[in-house]
């Protein structure tokens, strides 16, 4: 247990100390001094555990309110029932399309059931949709660039200690360390899909980056935030971000 529980921790032990005297002054017939004591030992527990609870306190419980239970598989991420119509067409032309908005960049890519992502051809990122909602499969990369947690369907498999798998809202996935996000994927529309945060690749190859303050950043490339690519004119197939600085459409 961390430094930031050692006010619960005291607590705790002085409610079993006065709980310990109150058993042994009711023992010994001292029953008015034994309940003052019994009360103080139930209002010392109470105390700690509110203090445990407060958000304010404890930043980083706010993330973990949402906690995943180690190995139990999760449901798909839904679409929120007040979500806006599809962007399954475009405002500007009538292509369809997919929005995928990956850290603060815009990516327009054509509809699909499934969406792989891949750096130099490396995969680091998967998404599939059906009928019961949208599964996502990846590495996330920790604040020292290693694997942090895999992620299968939606399922967290051999995360490190310090990383908090979480499901806030059933249209959402999360992973924190020490309080701070490093992957978020929002089911926001049917054919609309938030994603941001820190993807593992290979030991050879530095992990890829949607940030909402960076944007898009790999090795050999950048986008910043703000920007819109669009990519439908290349059709379907696995979006490569290529050591050029390029992101081209390949063949799945």
């Amino acid at each position: 247990m961390g430094p930031e529980w050692l006010l619960e921790t005291v607590l705790v032990f002085a409610g079993v100390l006065a709980g310990g005297v109150a058993i042994s002054l009711l023992v010994a017939r001292q029953r008015s001094r034994a309940v003052q004591l019994g009360a103080a030992s139930l209002a010392l527990f109470a105390l700690a555990v509110m203090l445990a609870n407060s958000e304010n306190i404890h930043p980083a419980w706010r993330a973990s309110r949402g906690a995943v239970q180690h190995g139990t598989p999760m449901k798909p991420l839904v679409v929120p029932s007040d979500a806006g119509p599809s962007s399954a067409k475009s405002d500007s032309d009538t292509l369809p399309e997919t929005s995928l908005l990956l850290g603060a960049v815009l990516v327009r890519v054509a509809p699909s059931d499934r969406y792989v992502f891949s750096v130099n051809d490396e995969r680091f990122l998967t998404l599939e949709i059906d009928s019961s909602g949208l599964m996502v499969s990846c590495d996330v990369a920790e604040s020292h660039d290693q694997r942090g947690a895999r992620i299968e369907g939606n399922l967290f498999r051999g995360e490190l200690p310090g990383i908090q798998p979480g499901k806030p809202d059933p249209h959402t996935l999360v992973a924190t360390e020490k309080g701070e996000e490093i992957l978020r994927v929002h089911f926001m529309e049917p054919r609309k899909i938030e994603i941001a945060g820190q993807f593992y690749v290979s030991d050879s190859i530095a992990p890829v980056h949607f940030s909402t303050a960076k944007g898009i950043h790999w090795t050999g490339g950048l986008v910043p935030p703000g920007s819109t690519i669009d990519l439908r004119p290349q059709g379907k197939g696995r979006i490569n971000f290529e050591p050029s600085g390029l992101i081209q459409i390949l063949p799945k």
